[in-house]
């Protein structure tokens, strides 16, 4: 918990009153992060499939080599991860730049289907 900031000219300094979080809240909150933290590990080597721009920018700060060069070995190894071609370069997350290409439009266009039917839904209510 945060503490309330107070100046110490005002009046309210001695109506300031810091509650501390009961021995179960702070254990629910705690099992909640080490099952958020078993989640991510189990979707690691996939990242950063479907991560936001701002998410994905900063894995990438922190990514060590192995992890930023993963996916370019795995296309020289096993060729595409779509369509299986060793043939081409590498565009991304194991994909030739046709296979990535048409990936992310299929994306964008479950995104855009999905944000007009919230538009439709909102109309409705």
């Amino acid at each position: 918990m945060q503490k309330a900031i107070v100046p110490k000219n005002s009046g309210l300094a001695r109506s300031v009153e810091v509650v501390m979080p009961s021995e179960d809240l702070i254990a629910r909150i705690v099992n909640e992060r080490i099952a958020e933290i078993l989640s991510d590990m189990e979707t690691a080597d996939l990242q950063p499939f479907f991560e936001r721009p701002e998410v994905l920018e900063a894995m990438r700060r922190t990514q060590s080599v192995i992890d930023r060069k993963k996916w370019l070995w795995y296309l020289e190894g096993w060729g595409c991860l779509i369509c299986g071609r060793k043939d081409t370069r590498h565009a991304g997350l194991g994909m030739c730049p046709g296979c990535l290409s048409r990936t992310r439009e299929r994306l964008n266009m479950l995104k855009r289907q999905y944000a007009a039917g919230l538009r439709k839904r909102g109309a409705k209510s």
